[in-house]
């Protein structure tokens, strides 16, 4: 729940001001009671001065009624008029053992032990205490002093001494005086609250209002801010400061953009460049190639045709001609082939195919050959592979390709083809794996940036072009390829196909 500064000022200003109101009236409450108790014990100290002087007096004139007291005795008489003029409220006399000698309540004659009376006796001094101020009937004042006859004490008079009307006036007066503090809070609430409002909540918002400005990038046309040297004010110069400095700052980012965008657009240019650069390298290679591979073929031709114009050779050298150049046209019948499947795989159909099929006739295939005969073909198809995607003509060139790599490799040592398909669920999605592997005398590491390239062998014989169409068949199904391999210990190539998508 949302409480606006306002709100909380308002309250807690308001708890203040009670709780500073409350402490103020305890505090007169406390002051005035012990004033006014002040001036009611020095008003029934009077009394009871009175009342004492004037029980010296009898005792002094009739020293019998300290042997003998009884209940019509003159001291009883006097206490009566004080009771009922309502200047005490209870008079007793004892003597120096404690018997009562007169009293308001009667009991002449009897043992009375009060802790007033012995106070006074011990201390031979007026003793006076305010209790029962809380009562119905109000607080009293108790005094007990000894009583003196030619300089002799001769007992103790104790007095309770209303003071009713001392509380009710001290009453009155507090619910005055109480009025005034109400009044005064709430005049100091409303003062507050205003002088808050002014100096601390507006200015406040204010600076609410220009944080959430900054905050939102708008640092242009905020509302002016504070002047002078409080803490707010303060605060205020602060968030202009920021202000300033990310104005500055995202012109200089803004500066900073417009250079990165222009040097990304000088990037994009370069690359550009070099993509046209490496295509035209590219095809300067594969010109290169394509020269090296039909050239030479070429120039044995036209050799041969020359020789066959000689009317000196024989029969059997005219034949031989003739074989020869027939084995070149049919070298540069293969070169072209080649370069047509590396440069437009993409026209084959593509249907639905199981992999495992494939590799059972491809390795059929493969057996009979003459080259594989020092090779163990081994095949580990793995049960229930769902269907790929593929060009069926496609993928036998592409596996036709990685067992020619894998017998020239393993040419005259002999070795083991092994032909491997599985499942796999955790390479970028589901996925059926071929892994081709052979022992053979495995790549150098400085070829092996490079086996993928057109035209490039390390072997005397070849175009060049089998693995590079490999890779071109792999990208035309959409799979992945690499290997690994490791001279003198073979070379695995792994091969990744999407599953297809259920008919």
């Amino acid at each position: 729940m949302y409480v606006s500064l306002r709100t909380t000022v308002f309250w807690n200003l308001s708890l203040l001001m009670v709780l500073a109101a409350a402490l103020i009236s305890f505090v007169v409450y406390r002051v005035m009671e012990k004033e006014l108790l002040r001036e009611g014990a020095l008003s029934g100290g009077a009394v009871f001065a009175a009342v004492e002087a004037g029980a010296a007096h009898m005792l002094e004139r009739d020293s019998g009624l300290l042997e003998s007291p009884s209940e019509g005795s003159e001291l009883q008489a006097l206490f009566k008029r004080y009771i009922d003029a309502g200047a005490c409220r209870e008079l007793v006399l004892v003597d120096n053992e404690n018997r009562v000698l007169a009293a308001s309540q009667g009991g002449i004659g009897r043992k009375l032990f009060d802790g007033d009376i012995v106070r006074a006796l011990e201390t031979k001094a007026l003793a006076t205490r305010i209790e029962n101020r809380f009562g119905a009937h109000g607080p009293r004042l108790v005094a007990a002093a000894p009583l003196r006859i030619a300089g002799k004490t001769v007992g103790v008079l104790k007095a309770l001494l209303p003071l009713q009307d001392i509380h009710r006036s001290m009453k009155n007066a507090f619910a005055i005086i109480f009025l005034y503090i109400i009044t005064s809070a709430v005049i100091l609430i409303i003062v507050g609250f205003l002088l808050f409002s002014r100096y601390l909540v507006s200015p406040m918002q204010r600076l609410i209002g220009q944080t959430e400005n900054i905050a939102q990038e708008n640092v242009s046309g905020l509302p002016l801010f504070l002047s002078g040297g409080n803490e707010l004010q303060k605060l205020s110069s602060a968030l202009k400061s920021l202000a300033d400095n990310l104005k500055t700052e995202r012109e200089r980012l803004r500066g900073q953009m417009e250079a990165l965008a222009e040097k990304n657009a000088q990037l994009k240019l370069a690359q550009r460049e070099i993509i046209q650069t490496e295509k035209l390298a590219s095809v300067g290679r594969l010109a290169a190639g394509i020269a090296h591979e039909v050239g030479n073929p070429l120039g044995i031709i036209l050799g041969y045709i020359h020789l066959l114009r000689s009317p000196d050779i024989t029969e059997a050298e005219r034949a031989d001609y003739l074989n020869r150049m027939e084995h070149e046209t049919e070298r540069m019948k293969n070169t072209i082939g080649d370069v047509l499947d590396f440069s437009q795989p993409s026209s084959q159909e593509i249907t639905h195919l199981q992999l495992n099929d494939i590799v059972h006739d491809t390795c059929a295939m493969i057996a009979c050959h003459k080259e594989f005969k020092n090779i163990l073909i081994v095949e580990n198809p793995a049960g229930g592979l769902p269907a790929i995607r593929g060009n069926d003509r496609l993928l036998r060139q592409l596996l036709l390709n990685l067992a020619l790599n894998a017998c020239d490799a393993m040419a005259g040592a002999g070795g083991t083809l092994t032909i491997t398909t599985t499942l796999d669920s955790d390479h970028k999605g589901s996925s059926i794996c071929l892994v081709v592997a052979d022992t053979g005398h495995g790549i150098a590491p400085e070829h092996q940036g490079k086996i993928f390239d057109p035209f490039f062998t390390t072997r005397a014989e070849g175009t060049g072009l089998g693995l590079a169409n490999v890779h071109r068949i792999v990208e035309v199904m959409e799979g992945t390829i690499a290997f690994a391999s490791q001279p003198g210990q073979g070379t695995a190539f792994t091969i990744h196909f999407p599953v297809a998508a259920p008919q």
